[in-house]
């Protein structure tokens, strides 16, 4: 989630908002990107006659979102118009006329002609140096310049400072092995770890604990205490938990 960036959260207006996890989103956006703004999108607005958004309360406890829009690519409604304000909203950015030294522009170059995914940091800064970037102060300065871009994601926490994933679409795939795969171990919300193998069976065994702290840090798990596992949030059964009748007139009494 990169803080240099407008975000466009669109939702599907057939389904209902209820469905869109539009909260979770929001929530994560203005935890990892306070400043950038958000536009959300309701998409299929020409098979929907109406819906209820609530977007005064939306915007009350996001104060980001710079606006709402309903389109439909069948018609073209409102296209042009969303189009035109994120073109206006980018352009009035503080950053847009930020100077940028030119050996960071071709670190940034070598850096998308890399192949790999992922890299260790020591590899990353040996990249910086063949850009001219000697200084390590500077390296990790015009590293962390590069993920506000959203160019490549790096996070400086004790866990996960060792490594530097290189092409971001790394990490969606990383996620959607948890929330977008069928017949996953995930079950109920938990993420047991006997079964991280399975989860991430394609990725090297030894990234395996890496990626769990990585799925920590975009708050997709959370770690259970003594439990050996990971909860999901976005995962967790909807329905409420039954209160035992039993429990509750002890406690009552």
């Amino acid at each position: 989630m990169a803080k240099k960036a407008v975000y466009v959260l669109a939702w599907n207006i057939r389904l209902g908002a209820e469905h869109a996890g539009l909260d979770f989103w929001l929530s994560s956006i203005c935890c990892h990107a306070p400043n950038a703004p958000i536009f959300i999108v309701g998409t299929h607005s020409d098979q929907v006659s109406r819906f209820d958004l609530r977007q005064d309360d939306f915007k009350r406890r996001y104060p980001q979102i710079a606006g709402f829009f309903n389109v439909s690519t069948y018609t073209g409604e409102n296209v042009k118009e969303l189009i035109e304000n994120i073109i206006k909203t980018t352009l009035a950015l503080p950053y847009m006329d930020e100077q940028i030294p030119k050996v960071w522009l071709t670190f940034e170059k070598l850096i998308s002609e890399c192949t790999e995914d992922i890299l260790e940091y020591d590899q990353v800064k040996n990249i910086a140096n063949n850009a001219g970037i000697f200084d390590p102060a500077e390296v990790l300065q015009a590293v962390q310049f590069l993920h506000d871009l959203g160019s490549l994601q790096y996070f400086s926490s004790e866990h996960l400072k060792s490594y530097v994933v290189i092409h971001p679409q790394w990490i969606v795939n990383v996620m959607a092995c948890i929330v977008s795969i069928k017949d996953s171990p995930v079950k109920d919300g938990r993420l047991y770890y006997s079964d991280i193998g399975t989860i991430w069976q394609e990725y090297d065994k030894h990234l395996h604990p890496w990626i769990l702290k990585l799925t920590e840090a975009f708050d997709l798990t959370f770690p259970v205490p003594d439990q050996n596992m990971n909860l999901v949030p976005c995962l967790l059964p909807e329905e409420e938990p039954e209160v035992c009748s039993s429990f509750f007139y002890l406690f009552i009494n």
